[in-house]
């Protein structure tokens, strides 16, 4: 008796419709050979849109910001192992304050995260907010600041949008707050909310008022957005390494986002160089990146590629 009896549902891989799996390689065709047999061609962006890619396949993520492109390829890694709250877990006196502490991953991933979203907020000005006397700890910062926030919304609406970071100062005491807008303002509005959200009335002059706003114009013609983003990310958890990690690293509006972002799966594994050749060369074909692939910067462990246009 035949296999076909036996299993009368199978139909060998000729009669079989070519399926293929999300991300992964394509089917082979019906009626084709051996894969030794079969040389493949480059497949088209289309066909390898969709999908979310497997462990260790090679991917690449191309966002668009108003002030540029930013292209990550990269070899897709595994699922992140939880660690386990030793304070949670354990609740006691004696916990240790470096348990509490912020891990390094944790502090680059905030960094990443505020240069993702300053430079989704087109920068236009760089402002600084102070207090005569100075803050005393960061969480008097964020209270004025939510105060400021409040009136600025009531007067704004959506056209208000910010990314703030805290930054110790050097005497490692006291406070000051590095803000980003999406849009100018004027200095004199500004300042009359700021001291209001202080304490104040909003109309002191001279050695009266109990605070400062400092506004400083970017005029450069190209990246604005990626150094001024860089430059305010660095002070991210400057002064956090003895906080716990409910503390806030920094505010943003919300609704910031790219203007879009394009993925796609490598259904091939020809080697992490070869993938970033073809990532530079597809990014010139078909987003008209020509001066990308001089500008990759890979990674020492050749894990990862990233160049920024702009």
């Amino acid at each position: 008796m035949g296999l076909l009896k036996i299993f009368p549902m199978w139909q060998g891989p000729v009669g079989r419709r070519a399926t293929r799996s999300a991300g992964g390689p394509p089917a082979q065709p019906a009626g084709a050979g051996n894969l030794e047999e079969v040389t493949h061609e480059p497949h088209a962006l289309s066909d390898v849109l969709d999908g979310s890619g497997g462990v260790g396949q090679l991917c690449c993520k191309l966002t668009e910001y108003p002030d540029g492109w930013r292209v990550v390829a990269f070899r897709k890694a595994g699922p992140r192992v939880q660690q386990v709250d030793v304070a949670r877990e354990v609740p006691s006196a004696e916990v240790s304050p470096v348990v509490l502490a912020r891990s390094s991953e944790s502090l680059l991933r905030t960094k990443r995260l505020v240069l993702h979203r300053a430079r989704c907020l087109e920068v236009q000005s760089l402002w600084t907010f102070t207090k005569r006397g100075k803050f005393s700890d960061v969480d008097a910062v964020w209270e004025a600041w939510r105060a400021f926030t409040q009136m600025m919304r009531r007067r704004w609406g959506k056209e208000f949008r910010f990314v703030a970071v805290p930054e110790l100062h050097s005497d490692g005491e006291t406070w000051h707050l590095h803000v980003l807008f999406g849009r100018f303002f004027m200095v004199e509005q500004l300042r009359s909310y700021w001291y209001r959200a202080l304490g104040g009335s909003g109309k002191e002059t001279g050695s009266a008022t109990p605070g400062s706003v400092n506004v400083k114009s970017l005029r450069a013609r190209h990246s604005v957005g990626r150094r001024v983003a860089a430059y305010v990310s660095k002070y991210v958890g400057k002064g956090f390494e003895s906080c716990s990690n409910g503390r806030r690293l920094f505010s943003s509006s919300v609704g910031l986002d790219p203007v879009r972002v394009v993925r796609w799966y490598c259904p091939y594994d020809d080697g992490l160089v070869d993938f970033f050749d073809s990532v530079g060369r597809r990014c010139s074909f078909d987003f008209g990146l020509e001066r990308l692939y001089p500008r990759f910067h890979i990674s020492r462990t050749y894990v990862a590629a990233v160049a920024d246009t702009g």
